[in-house]
């Protein structure tokens, strides 16, 4: 008489279990595929090491994106980061402002030199970086700096 109910008990116990994995498994597959699921905040900090300059000098901007996903453990992405610069104010001089890589959060982070070639007696704000995982665009936070380019 006692078999019964156990194996009632059984039965029920196992069928939760695997109600929940199947459940639980969609919720994985559907952050894996889609990035801007899983990804539920990214911020960027990004700074200059001058507020003022004169054209002829060279700043360093230095990014850092922080990005987590939703499920552990994360899932290695395809990252890539773009970082543009009014390229009819700066020039590139050492460094990268694109980046490309493969792993997980909480990065990456890097640094690039420019050169300020024009924008005299102007407030230049730098512009945001775009953030990609596995070629899906990843809305950031943040604020990005602004320099002030002095007259000679």
């Amino acid at each position: 008489m006692m078999r019964k109910p156990l194996l009632i008990g059984i039965v029920v116990f196992l069928a939760l279990i695997s109600v929940g994995s199947v459940l639980f498994g969609y919720k994985a597959w559907m952050r894996k595929a889609n990035p801007l699921i899983d990804v539920p905040r990214a911020e960027f900090y990004k700074t200059i090491n001058a507020t003022t300059a004169r054209v002829g000098d060279v700043v360093m901007v230095q990014l850092f994106i922080g990005w987590h996903g939703g499920i552990m453990p994360e899932y290695i992405r395809n990252i890539k980061i773009g970082d543009p610069f009014p390229e009819e104010n700066f020039v590139l001089v050492s460094g990268n402002n694109i980046h490309e890589s493969r792993g997980t959060g909480p990065g990456p982070g890097y640094s690039y030199l420019l050169k300020i070639t024009g924008g005299e007696g102007a407030v230049i704000k730098l512009p945001e970086p775009m953030f990609y995982l596995d070629g899906v665009e990843i809305p950031l936070n943040g604020t990005s700096p602004s320099l002030i380019v002095q007259k000679p």
